[in-house]
Protein backbone atom coordinates (compact mmCIF):
# COMPACT_ATOMS: atom_id res chain seq x y z
CA UNK A 1 0.00 0.00 0.00
CA UNK A 2 1.30 3.64 -0.77
CA UNK A 3 1.00 6.88 1.23
CA UNK A 4 -0.47 9.73 -0.62
CA UNK A 5 -0.26 13.66 0.35
CA UNK A 6 -1.76 16.14 -1.39
CA UNK A 7 -1.65 19.71 -1.57
CA UNK A 8 -2.93 22.07 -3.52
CA UNK A 9 -2.35 25.90 -3.52
CA UNK A 10 -4.10 29.09 -5.38
CA UNK A 11 -7.61 28.82 -6.20
CA UNK A 12 -9.41 27.56 -9.59
CA UNK A 13 -12.28 29.42 -8.61
CA UNK A 14 -10.35 33.57 -8.03
CA UNK A 15 -9.71 34.95 -11.60
CA UNK A 16 -6.91 37.26 -9.92
CA UNK A 17 -4.58 34.30 -9.21
CA UNK A 18 -2.89 32.80 -12.20
CA UNK A 19 -1.80 29.98 -11.14
CA UNK A 20 -3.17 26.79 -9.09
CA UNK A 21 -0.84 24.48 -8.00
CA UNK A 22 -1.34 20.57 -6.97
CA UNK A 23 1.49 18.36 -5.71
CA UNK A 24 1.49 15.16 -4.24
CA UNK A 25 4.32 12.63 -2.71
CA UNK A 26 3.20 8.64 -2.30
CA UNK A 27 5.55 6.94 -0.40
CA UNK A 28 5.13 2.59 0.63
CA UNK A 29 4.11 1.70 3.38
CA UNK A 30 7.02 0.39 5.00
CA UNK A 31 9.35 3.40 4.38
CA UNK A 32 7.14 5.63 5.99
CA UNK A 33 9.49 5.75 8.90
CA UNK A 34 12.34 5.74 7.86
CA UNK A 35 11.23 9.24 6.29
CA UNK A 36 10.13 10.46 9.55
CA UNK A 37 13.18 9.76 11.30
CA UNK A 38 14.90 11.82 8.19
CA UNK A 39 13.31 14.80 8.83
CA UNK A 40 13.09 14.43 12.86
CA UNK A 41 16.91 14.36 12.11
CA UNK A 42 16.93 17.24 9.74
CA UNK A 43 14.84 19.49 12.12
CA UNK A 44 16.94 18.54 15.46
CA UNK A 45 20.22 19.53 13.10
CA UNK A 46 18.21 22.58 12.64
CA UNK A 47 18.09 23.24 16.55
CA UNK A 48 14.60 24.15 16.60
CA UNK A 49 13.68 22.21 19.61
CA UNK A 50 11.38 18.65 19.63
CA UNK A 51 10.91 17.62 16.02
CA UNK A 52 7.41 16.63 16.94
CA UNK A 53 6.75 20.42 17.56
CA UNK A 54 8.07 21.70 14.59
CA UNK A 55 6.34 22.05 11.39
CA UNK A 56 8.14 22.98 8.26
CA UNK A 57 5.91 25.58 5.89
CA UNK A 58 7.99 26.03 2.54
CA UNK A 59 5.65 29.02 2.20
CA UNK A 60 7.54 30.66 4.68
CA UNK A 61 10.98 30.41 2.75
CA UNK A 62 9.08 31.37 -0.37
CA UNK A 63 7.79 34.76 0.99
CA UNK A 64 10.81 35.46 2.75
CA UNK A 65 9.47 36.05 5.88
CA UNK A 66 11.73 35.26 9.02
CA UNK A 67 11.11 31.76 9.86
CA UNK A 68 12.17 31.85 14.11
CA UNK A 69 9.63 32.74 16.18
CA UNK A 70 6.79 32.51 14.22
CA UNK A 71 3.91 30.88 16.33
CA UNK A 72 1.88 28.03 14.01
CA UNK A 73 -0.69 25.82 16.02
CA UNK A 74 -0.35 21.77 14.68
CA UNK A 75 -2.46 19.36 14.16
CA UNK A 76 -2.79 18.87 17.98
CA UNK A 77 -3.33 22.35 18.59
CA UNK A 78 -0.04 22.82 20.62
CA UNK A 79 1.90 25.70 19.74
CA UNK A 80 4.53 24.93 17.51
CA UNK A 81 7.63 26.49 15.88
CA UNK A 82 7.54 27.12 11.98
CA UNK A 83 10.62 26.92 9.80
CA UNK A 84 10.87 27.63 6.28
CA UNK A 85 12.66 24.96 4.09
CA UNK A 86 13.61 24.00 0.38
CA UNK A 87 14.84 21.09 -1.00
Amino acid sequence: MYLLYLDGSGSVKNPSERHFVLAGVAVFERQIYHLISSVDKFVSDLGLGDPRSVELHASVRANGSSPRGKARYGRTGSKSSSVGWSC
